[in-house]
């Protein structure tokens, strides 16, 4: 990889990183008004409009190349339809914080799969790492309180927890399918199958109450964070994502994710005004200890990290 590519694969990283860390605070915001179903259709629907014109290339490959066909319902079916319907859930129980922290879990999970199914190869401060994570994790769920704007959270970094092992197969499935789609294609067909599964689902009754905030906020802004959940996050985010992925190991690429739960605990903490016991601080900082920890290399060239399957 020419150093130049790889300043341009870490700069798209880092660009989504920043959106995705604000994704729970909007997604949290869009919740005090709308049904997790509603916001996860309007956010889809948004992405489809924007990625309509990228059907004409799309479709010839789909229709021509069953094996690449199948990959993809099943990825799309994991990410976004099943992720995101744990992850809106999962924000109706627990913070917008505690949410970011538990997706610090996503790279060690992602190394796991790549490590299954694309013969990634891992070191052993790798699999140290997974364990640091989860039990990071636990104690994070455990030292929680409930409140107002949290009920349950343990339930819910539970939820979030199941939205990440989603999220890992769907992008140990997107580096394979990278070989014969590119990054637009990619994000348009999340977009379309999203788009119909929770169109769908909103035919069935709505029947829970919307969130709580801890601060006031104006009527428009739910509705505007759908949107941007759909233009910036979903469309910008994963676009920017899955070009990454063309050119970076599963592994390496997701690493990046370490950086999300900053962002989401700063945007949850100081634009929400969530609050934070001491013990999830220290088990946040060995959430993301523990996956900083499984992304040290190993004695193996990095690039080795590549699929050869």
């Amino acid at each position: 990889m020419k150093q130049r590519s790889r300043l341009v694969y870490y700069l798209a990283l880092s660009v989504a990183v920043v959106i995705w860390g604000s994704s729970f605070p909007a997604l949290k915001i869009a919740l005090s008004q709308f049904s997790p179903v509603q916001v996860l259709a309007g956010r889809m629907l948004t992405s489809a409009l924007i990625c309509l014109p990228v059907m004409r290339s799309l479709w010839p490959i789909l229709r021509d190349d069953r094996k690449t066909l199948r990959i993809l319902l099943f990825a799309v079916l994991c990410e976004p339809c099943i992720y995101f319907l744990f992850e809106g859930y999962a924000l109706r129980f627990t913070t917008a914080s505690q949410a970011g922290l538990v997706l610090a879990v996503l790279p060690a999970a992602v190394a796991l799969g790549a490590w299954l199914f694309l013969r990634e190869r891992l070191p052993l401060s790798t699999w140290l790492g997974f364990a640091c994570s989860f039990a990071g994790v636990l104690a994070l769920s455990f030292g929680a309180q409930a409140s107002e704007s949290a009920p349950n959270p343990l339930l819910g970094n539970f939820l979030e927890l199941m939205a990440i092992l989603c999220g890992s197969v769907y992008v140990v499935s997107a580096k394979y399918l990278s070989r014969r789609l590119n990054a637009i294609q990619l994000t348009a067909s999340m977009s379309y199958a999203g788009a119909l599964f929770f169109s769908a689902l909103c035919l069935l009754p709505q029947t829970l109450e919307p969130v709580t905030l801890e601060v006031a906020v104006p009527s428009w802004m739910p509705l505007a964070c759908i949107i941007y959940l759909g233009a910036a996050v979903m469309f910008l985010g994963y676009g920017l994502y899955n070009f990454a992925l063309t050119g970076m190991p599963a592994g390496q690429a997701t690493a990046f994710m370490n950086l999300v739960p900053v962002c989401s605990l700063l945007m949850g903490v100081f634009f929400l005004q969530e609050a934070m016991t001491f013990l999830q601080y220290v088990a946040a900082a060995v959430v993301v200890g523990g996956v900083a920890l499984s992304q040290l290399p190993g004695r193996r060239d990095e690039d080795r990290g590549e699929s050869h399957v």
